[in-house]
């Protein structure tokens, strides 16, 4: 495997190194380098960074237009760079400034062909983007800029091949992607198969030569399959991935009446109701997938318009729905068997909302469910036990993010160990990860001192491990624990408030220790 692993990053270096020497290849913008150079540095001084932008006066003028437009919804107009600065911050007007000058040079000089429609991958890319920000905004993350980026950018690892390796790449397009896409699985199978790497490893891997943000290159990375990325770029990726689907709603429709399937518009619109269901479930916030869709229309027309990209005739998002639903309802009449995989599929989505990405442990969702049953129901007493890891944030700073995920796999992982000599009760002991590098245990049948010592056991075996870090080395970790007694009437949130304040406290006494607080009523 590993041997098969290192072959792999060796051919997709060969190919990026073959890319950067054909004269086709574009290079990144010197404005984009100089403004990615300047917002690196400890104090970012937004003086120069607008005045960097300000050189380029088409460049300048785009971003000014976008702030302006309906896009981002202005009470009044920002008439200089320095204001958009000011009024948008420093990531909104970083990204428009990637997004414009990145999608000037990938654009210049493209061209189609039988097997690649330019207007087309255009057209996907933009609808992709706009759905992306729309379910990173719904899903309350900060990097909704990074999204609509991610979103724009995300298979232009494809473009570049293509006006790259022409007829030889376009061979492999044939065999695993539509002229206009979508280019998903598939061809990422042919290209590996054809040429040694997939055309979103290329395409990140050109991010990370480039310099571009981390984010942006996980996104580009992991559009394909989102549940592979970092987790603190999970939900982001997501986003990313969702957004991709809900353009292959629109793709679809517009196939129709041509050479398309007149149902593809309808499977296209339920996996983007599952996808978006899935992220709601994993952000934690409600989602509405066909209001997502009907909103996407106006704002691509309008950021193709500021792009400058290929016009293309576009389904109204209203129609666009009406169309959807009933092929959907067609597939479902059609198709028992169909109807009852994407059940079995939106089950496995509800499931998988309960359970931690990384560790495989129940998550706060379900713990929370967990702790109010025993609250409401409990005929006995029972503990709960906050346990955090000590100094994480040093660990993913010092040593990376891989890092830090190993450190919390191995943590869950000891916990499960540690506890399951517990004499076994109804429904517990359950391990759970709350968020971060906080862990909780529930434990029925047991009396405060019982709790303690079960904590104190844990403690001693997470202190006592070795972890092997995915960069070569070990490092081990100690953690806190903080835990309380309840019975049934307790109170959950007062239950928290009890382990959190008593988790405090072993953190005040010097970390890698435990505290206990009494029962409460």
């Amino acid at each position: 495997m590993e041997q098969a692993s290192g072959e792999n990053a060796d051919a997709g270096a060969a190919l990026l190194e073959r890319l950067l020497g054909s004269p086709r290849m574009p290079s990144l913008p010197a404005v984009a380098a100089e403004v990615l150079d300047l917002v690196e540095e400890e104090e970012v001084d937004l003086a120069r960074v607008a005045e960097t932008i300000t050189k380029d006066p088409a460049l300048a003028t785009r971003v000014l237009r976008t702030v302006n437009s309906s896009f981002y919804g202005q009470a009044y107009a920002v008439g200089t760079v320095n204001h958009a600065l000011v009024v948008l911050g420093l990531r909104a007007v970083k990204t428009l400034t990637l997004g414009f000058s990145l999608v000037g040079v990938f654009n210049e000089g493209s061209q189609s062909s039988e097997a690649f429609d330019v207007p087309g991958y255009w057209r996907r890319s933009l609808l992709s983007a706009v759905a992306a920000k729309q379910l990173a905004e719904a899903a309350r993350l900060e990097s909704t800029e990074e999204c609509f980026l991610g979103g724009l950018l995300r298979d232009v690892g494809v473009l570049c091949l293509q006006q790259s390796l022409g007829a030889e790449y376009e061979e492999v397009l044939a065999e695993g992607a539509p002229p206009a896409g979508p280019w998903g699985e598939p061809l990422a199978r042919a290209e590996a198969g054809a040429l040694g790497a997939d055309h979103a490893t290329l395409a990140a891997d050109l991010c990370k030569r480039w310099r571009l943000p981390v984010l942006l290159t996980a996104l580009i990375r992991h559009h394909h399959r989102p549940q592979e990325a970092p987790e603190d770029h999970r939900l982001a990726c997501a986003c990313v991935h969702a957004g991709g689907l809900a353009s292959s709603v629109f793709m679809a429709a517009d196939a129709e009446g041509t050479d398309g399937d007149a149902t593809a518009a309808g499977t296209a619109l339920a996996r983007f109701r599952e996808a978006v269901d899935g992220l709601a479930d994993q952000a934690g916030f409600p989602m509405d997938a066909e209001a997502i869709i009907d909103g996407v229309h106006n704002r691509t027309a309008e950021m193709r318009r500021l792009f400058d990209l290929p016009a293309t005739e576009a389904i109204d998002g209203a129609d666009l729905l009406r169309r959807a639903r009933a092929a959907q309802e067609a597939v479902a009449l059609a198709s028992a068997r169909q109807a009852d995989l994407l059940e079995r599929e939106s089950q496995q989505l509800r499931e998988d909302a309960e359970v931690d990405a990384l560790t495989g442990l129940p998550n706060r969702r379900r713990f929370d469910r967990e702790l109010a049953g025993y609250c409401s129901h409990s005929d006995g007493s029972f503990a709960l036990v906050m346990l955090d890891i000590d100094h994480f944030k040093s660990v993913n700073d010092t040593h990376g993010h891989d890092a830090g995920d190993a450190i919390l796999s191995a943590v869950a992982s000891i916990t499960e160990a540690a506890v399951a000599s517990e004499p076994a009760s109804e429904g517990g002991p359950i391990v759970c990860r709350l968020g971060g590098e906080e862990f909780a245990l529930l434990v029925p049948g047991v009396d405060l001192l019982a709790a303690a010592r079960l904590a104190d056991r844990v403690r001693r075996a997470v202190e006592a491990a070795v972890t092997p870090l995915p960069a070569g080395g070990d490092l081990g970790v100690t953690l806190s624990a903080g835990v309380c007694a309840g019975r049934s009437g307790a109170m959950p949130r007062e239950l928290y408030k009890l382990a959190d304040r008593a988790l405090y406290a072993a953190k005040d006494g010097g970390r890698n220790t435990i505290r206990a607080f009494r029962e409460a009523a």
